[in-house]
């Protein structure tokens, strides 16, 4: 009954319970209900860029969980260690157990 409601309330459902046109339109983009209203309204407002740039933030954050986060770091320590000079190399790596290939 809530999402009734929601959609109501952002004008994608009439009072019948129908889908507007501004509902059609909200409905082909992959996105939350009140983002797809906000980037479909942005142009009202003259802010198109910038809720551009907000809801593509919000909505690829599931996309860095912490597995890919882990990731990241270790691509940024083998490059570290990779373009260290030879006698650095010791020193950056102190700490970090040494697995031979």
């Amino acid at each position: 009954m809530r999402a009734f409601e929601l959609l109501n309330y952002l004008a994608a459902l009439d009072d019948d319970g129908n889908l507007t046109t501004l509902g059609s339109i909200m409905a082909e983009f992959p996105l939350d209900p009140q983002m797809s209203k906000m980037l479909i309204v942005s142009p009202e407002f003259s802010c198109s860029n910038e809720i551009l740039t907000i809801v593509s933030m919000l909505s690829g954050m599931s996309v860095l969980n912490s597995c890919s986060l882990a990731l990241i770091g270790l691509c940024s320590f083998k490059h570290l260690v990779a373009t260290a000079k030879p006698t650095e190399r010791g020193r950056r790596c102190e700490g970090y157990a040494h697995h031979p290939r």
